[in-house]
C-alpha cells in the first residue's frame, strides 16, 4: 500500500504577474519557491531542472492535498502491478 503519495493543487487567486520561459512536454522543475512580499502579494517562483521555469505574482494563495496517487500516474500502474 502506498502511503507517501499525495496531490497537491495550488490555487493561485488574482494573478498580478506571470512570467513562464521554455515550456515543454517534460518540464521538472529544481525548485519552487512561495514566498509573502512586503506588500502582502504571494511570489511563487519555479527554478527548472529541464524545461518550464519562471515567475507568479498573485494576491493570494490557496493549498489543498489529496492523498493518494493519481489515476494516470507511472506510479498507479506499479502500485496496480500492470507495468
Amino acid at each position: 500500500m502506498c502511503v507517501k503519495h499525495v496531490v497537491v493543487t495550488l490555487r493561485l487567486l488574482h494573478v498580478m504577474n506571470l512570467q513562464l520561459d521554455d515550456f515543454n512536454h517534460q518540464n521538472a522543475l529544481d525548485y519552487l519557491g512561495i514566498l509573502r512580499q512586503p506588500n502582502g502579494n504571494i511570489l511563487l517562483t519555479m527554478e527548472p531542472c529541464y524545461g518550464l521555469g519562471g515567475e507568479i505574482e498573485a494576491m493570494g494563495l490557496e493549498i489543498s492535498l489529496e492523498p493518494g496517487i493519481p489515476p494516470d500516474s507511472v506510479y498507479a500502474e506499479r502500485a496496480a502491478g500492470t507495468s
